[in-house]
């Protein structure tokens, strides 16, 4: 999926779960779903870097490093609540991105989504199709 896709998948689904708790005092809400919409394309940073496509940046503990690094960032710089909406919302846009790439056709070993090391793709979506893309953007 390439990034338009993910960043819609990623508002699409966020949206749906956090928006019905409306925004809250201070949009806490609205941050999450723009924080993790905003990341849910960063695990492809792997192309840029020349290291090995879809094997160390998506997986479960890269999303967990990623929530730790924000929660951190958000809390230092605001407190506690926003270092929870930190955590969740990088952690819920690496594993958005996972989700976004279980849906194309390209099987990939995703380390630490499940207990085998298998490949998984179920294509629901073909990579190369810009009207699948356009569902989500």
């Amino acid at each position: 999926m390439h990034s338009k896709g993910h960043f819609g998948l990623a508002l699409f689904v966020m949206s749906l779960i956090l928006l019905p708790f409306g925004f809250g005092n201070d949009y806490l809400i609205l941050v999450i779903v723009v924080l993790s919409a905003g990341l849910s394309s960063f695990p492809d940073i792997d192309l840029n870097l020349g290291i090995a496509h879809r094997k160390y940046t998506h997986n479960i503990l890269f999303a967990f490093i990623m929530g730790v690094f924000f929660g951190i960032i958000f809390g230092y710089a605001s407190g506690i609540w926003y270092g929870l909406v930190g955590f969740f919302g990088g952690f819920m846009g690496v594993m958005l991105h996972l989700l976004g790439d279980v849906m194309t056709r390209m099987p990939f070993k995703h380390y630490g989504l499940s207990l085998k090391e298998r490949l998984h793709g179920v294509g629901f979506m073909p990579i190369a199709k810009q009207q699948t893309m356009y569902f989500f953007t």
